[in-house]
């Protein structure tokens, strides 16, 4: 080839290149390159590879893991929907199933990401905290719990579930959640028989609320309900007339039973559920000053049996307390442990005591009811600071004495005899 021919071809070869170099500038000009911060709502979520076989692992708090991402513009509208497929993990091949906390980095990878041109930088945060949680198993009871909307429509008179008890499986703090295994029916479409349902377990925790997690063995139970569909449950509510006389309140009801289920005359039964409880027989408050317990009949409309209870007798205990009052008192101090030879002058004669109780007994207390005293066993005469005291009857207390602590004065009493010197023995 000859030098001309060279010479063109570097020509063609440097003309090209430098409309490349002018179509890349002209490109980035127009779709430049950009960085953001994604993740989905609540950041990734975070996997963890190479645990150690009979445990989990978990992040320590609530890490929001977001990806610091760079790419042309153009192409990265929506950043969110090219790492949308984005995985994120830390690694714990190797490490020791122990207590302690390990800082580990973040990793991640992204497929779709290379395909559309766009770069992860990094993840936020870089390391995250994390645990191993040993898989146990547990064992718990399982309860049965009726649908509300059932509960007006039949009565449940015998229940069992097959089985009794399940094995609650999964990582120990999930499994320390589960208080209770329940099986919900909802028996309203049975016959009057016993009736069997297959129910889904739950696992729930205090609030009842499902715990996530957890491996249920088995995941159902059989449920069998011996019903009757011939009555409706309904609250007893006792008819109260008068009010407990002054001075008192009653503090308590204690219905027993709380319930009785009802049945009849279906369009009488309309009218005693649209007011919603049994009423009994009207029980009288006016004299009522103590704790008594009443047997009322109930008060059903014609056509209308209590199935559960024959008698139609339900007993009503009502608790009875004394209003609490308080009243405040002068009382006269007097002087405990006074000998006859010393005259007691207290400084000031009176304090003022404020008790506090039943407000029929404070009202009926006279200060000569109460007893202030200060202790002057063994004083010599002269002047002494002492407490007072003050002992209140029984169903009383005293709250406050003004003031707590007075100045009284002992004094010889003239003529009295002085204390006797001790006769020396003879040489």
């Amino acid at each position: 080839m000859g030098r001309k021919s060279v010479d063109s071809l570097l020509s063609a070869a440097i003309a090209g290149l430098l409309s490349i170099m002018i179509w890349l500038a002209a490109s980035e000009r127009q779709r430049p390159i950009e960085n953001a911060i994604v993740a989905p709502p609540g950041g990734f979520p975070v996997l963890y590879r190479n645990v150690a076989p009979g445990y989990d692992a978990y992040v320590v708090g609530e890490p929001h893991v977001e990806l610091s991402v760079r790419g042309i513009a153009d192409r990265a509208r929506g950043f969110e929907d090219v790492v949308e497929g984005a995985d994120v993990w830390v690694d714990l091949a190797g490490l020791a199933p122990i207590t302690a906390t390990h800082e580990l980095p973040v990793r991640w990878s992204c497929r779709a990401c290379t395909r559309r041109g766009v770069r992860v930088i990094q993840a936020r945060p870089t390391a995250l905290a994390v645990r191993f949680d040993p898989i146990v198993t547990a064992t718990r009871t399982v309860s049965i719990a009726i649908a509300d909307s059932a509960a007006q429509q039949v009565v449940v008179q015998e229940r069992s579930a097959d089985p009794d008890s399940v094995l609650v499986h999964g990582p120990q703090r999930y499994v320390a959640r589960v208080r209770n295994v329940v099986a919900r029916v909802d028996p309203v479409a049975a016959g009057d028989d016993e009736t069997a349902f297959t129910a889904i377990l739950v696992g729930e925790d205090r609030q009842g609320t499902p715990v996530p997690m957890v491996t249920l063995m088995p995941p159902a139970a059989v449920v069998r309900l011996a019903l009757s569909r011939s009555g409706y449950r309904l609250p007893v509510a006792p008819e109260i007339v008068g009010d407990v006389p002054a001075g008192y309140f009653w503090s308590r009801l204690l219905i027993e039973p709380s319930e009785v289920t009802v049945a009849g005359d279906a369009g009488t039964l309309v009218s005693l559920l649209e007011v919603g409880r049994v009423a009994t027989e009207p029980i009288d408050l006016s004299d009522l000053t103590a704790d008594n317990t009443f047997v009322k009949q109930l008060r059903l409309p014609a056509g209308v049996e209590p199935l559960d209870l024959p008698s139609r007798a339900v007993t009503v205990t009502i608790q009875v307390r004394r209003q609490p009052g308080s009243r405040a008192l002068d009382v006269p101090v007097v002087a405990v442990g006074l000998p006859p030879t010393l005259a007691f002058t207290p400084s000031p004669t009176t304090v003022r005591v404020l008790i506090t109780g039943p407000q029929p007994v404070v009202e009926a207390m006279a200060p000569t009811d109460l007893s202030a005293s200060v202790d002057v066993s063994g004083l010599a005469p002269g002047r002494h600071r002492l407490d007072v005291s003050v002992t209140p009857p029984r169903e009383l207390e005293a709250l406050t004495i003004t003031p707590d602590t007075i100045e009284v004065l002992l004094e010889r009493v003239q003529g009295a005899p002085g204390p006797r010197s001790r006769a020396r023995p003879a040489p």
